[in-house]
């Protein structure tokens, strides 16, 4: 792969850093080489798994989700499964309990303890009435003089925002 790109575009592509992918190839590596070994299966070689919560996905993307898992852990040392982050992703989209639910075939009061841990634990969700949209969207009102807001404006507009 580094003879058609560079060990950079590899590295970001792997989800890992130049100097860890230089040392691999120069075989200077000192840890174990599974998870770029199967970083490497799941870009390049297009190595599939089934999850039980995604389906069958390319192994690095499992990888990525069991990282991911790993590192969130709060209060209630909560393991985060792909089933648990996509619930936590989809609310903080703005989809209520009872939608999120209903998508992802599960019931309601799992949605509500995923999120209730998830708060708990540090991460920001946003608060749902029943039935209707979010109430506390974390968003701050400030004031900004003519020229500014002018200045503003159009590149909200770009992005499909409002100032």
């Amino acid at each position: 792969a580094c003879d058609e790109s560079t060990q950079n575009k590899v590295a970001k592509k792997l989800g890992y850093s130049g100097s860890l992918i230089s040392q691999v190839l120069r075989r200077n590596y000192a840890a174990k080489l599974g998870g770029v070994e199967e970083a490497v299966r799941g870009v390049y070689m297009r190595q599939t798994v089934e999850c039980p919560a995604l389906g069958t996905i390319p192994s690095n993307e499992c990888r990525q989700w069991r990282r991911k898992a790993d590192r969130f852990q709060g209060t209630n040392t909560l393991q985060m499964t792909p089933e648990q982050h996509k619930i936590i992703e989809m609310a903080q989209g703005g989809e209520p309990p009872a939608e999120i639910a209903r998508r992802l075939g599960v019931h309601r009061q799992k949605i509500y303890k995923t999120l209730r841990k998830a708060r708990d634990a540090g991460t920001a969700i946003p608060l749902f009435r029943r039935g209707g949209p979010v109430v506390d969207t974390g968003m701050k009102r400030l004031s900004v003089d003519r020229t500014t807001y002018a200045a503003l404006e159009p590149i909200a507009a770009a992005r499909g925002l409002s100032v």
